[in-house]
């Protein structure tokens, strides 16, 4: 479709009168477009898979449903609004403009919207059309597919090089009960530096009140995605898990490249949770596997599964700390095994542990969330993960089909009472391939 103007400057980067204020967040707008005005060609087909390259950490998306849309003002000019980018690691935007029906004629006429989903342009006179790309810090991606699903090629005229990443599946996460697969499952209601949250902040908050997705790639190599995330609490840390569902073939893989969560049958429940905790030198299989491969089939008629034990393989993986109003945007990519997480106050980072991740910040009074009572001032926190398997970077899980679900675990610190005990805080069930 097209825009028909008499009206324009001959100059497109003084047309650009640039992005508007309204923030980008990660999650796709929900809005419908039937009231939105006329509808523009634009980079906004569905994310299919197809003749796009596998998802790389510097690959951007393209833009996700319902698409671009313009609204065209008293004055002649356009704006245009759009929903984001498919990919949460995109937090940029390119707008190009173009003459309906002449190949080459694409340019760029702004290379950032400053992360806005917003732009306003005074059009060439002619049939005109116009162009959203998201982008990343190092590449473009998709200009969209034709009529005839071929995907547009770039323009001529590029901001930064064009590098398609697929669109990833995209899973919200849930609130969870407190208790899987920790030990006792209290939530924790102090921060990362263990500082007290509020008295109406603890009384008040829970996950129902979190927004969280999980955006996937089905069918990789290795497991990647991306954590995107707000209303979680603040200045907290959270460790980052795979749970296998026990009598799958996955559970078994989960297991024997993360932990192991043991529950035994006592006659009319599953009781006596406990992780296995002795992971021997870090080679694989390490002492809890010879543990779950001597106990995994001793039969007990009276259970469900017909074994005296169950098995939950879990694996954290990664973790993040969130920011002051409990957002984060954590791109993942799962080649690590950890046991827990520690501050570097509590033990000290070996060259086999997980990389640091640091956080300066200090509370004012209000604060963004209202999650604090006391004006506390600048603390500096540094945690790390425990290494549970070796080496670092080098342990994947293998090739296969896997039912599992995605947890967020609240991270304790060994802590007790307001500290916590390792409660599941928000989850959802996926399913994956890893590919060989």
């Amino acid at each position: 479709m097209s825009v028909d103007t008499a009206n324009g400057l001959a100059d497109p980067v003084d047309r650009a009168k640039g992005p508007t204020h309204v923030l980008h967040e990660h999650r796709r707008a929900t809005a419908g477009h039937g009231s939105l005005g006329l509808l523009l060609s634009a980079a906004v087909l569905s994310c299919i898979a197809v003749a796009e390259r596998p998802a790389h950490a510097e690959a951007a998306g393209r833009v996700a449903d319902p698409g671009l849309s313009v609204f065209r003002e008293a004055d002649g000019q356009v704006t245009l609004t759009w929903p984001g980018s498919c990919l949460a690691a995109d937090t940029d935007f390119e707008v190009f403009e173009g003459a309906l029906g002449e190949s080459g004629s694409l340019e760029p006429i702004a290379c950032t919207t400053g992360g806005a989903t917003m732009f306003t342009a005074a059009p060439d006179p002619g049939q005109r059309f116009f162009l959203v790309v998201p982008r990343n810090a190092t590449h473009e991606g998709s200009y969209g597919r034709d009529s005839a699903g071929i995907e547009r090629p770039p323009s001529a005229t590029v901001c930064v090089p064009q590098e398609i990443s697929v669109c990833p599946a995209s899973a919200p996460l849930a609130d969870i009960d407190s208790g899987q697969p920790s030990p006792s499952g209290n939530y924790r209601w102090m921060d990362v530096a263990d500082r007290l949250y509020s008295t109406s902040y603890r009384e008040s908050y829970d996950y129902t009140q979190a927004d969280v997705e999980l955006q996937f790639f089905p069918l990789q190599s290795v497991f990647r995605g991306y954590l995107v995330a707000a209303n979680l609490k603040p200045h907290f840390a959270y460790q980052v898990k795979l749970s296998g569902i026990p009598g799958t073939p996955s559970n078994e893989w989960i297991g024997l490249t993360g932990r192991w969560w043991q529950e035994e049958w006592n006659g009319s429940a599953w009781a006596n949770g406990q992780n296995l905790n002795n992971k021997g030198d870090g080679s694989s299989p390490n002492p809890n596997d010879d543990a779950y491969f001597s106990r995994r089939d001793i039969p007990d008629p009276t259970s469900p599964s017909g074994k005296r034990y169950r098995y939950t393989g879990y694996l954290p993986f990664d973790y993040v700390i969130t920011d002051e109003t409990g957002a984060t945007l954590l791109a993942l990519e799962q080649s690590s095994s950890y046991h827990v997480l520690w501050k570097t106050t509590q033990r000290s980072p070996t060259a086999q542990d997980g990389p640091p991740e640091t956080t300066t910040f200090d509370v004012s009074l209000p604060d963004p969330v209202s999650a604090y009572d006391v004006d506390y001032p600048e603390v500096t926190v540094t945690i790390f993960g425990e290494w549970e398997r070796l080496p670092p970077g080098g342990v994947m899980l293998p090739p296969g089909l896997y039912e599992a679900e995605f947890i967020l675990t609240e991270e304790s610190f060994h802590g007790g009472g307001l500290a916590g005990g390792w409660a599941a805080a928000m989850g959802v069930s996926i399913v994956f391939e890893i590919e060989s």
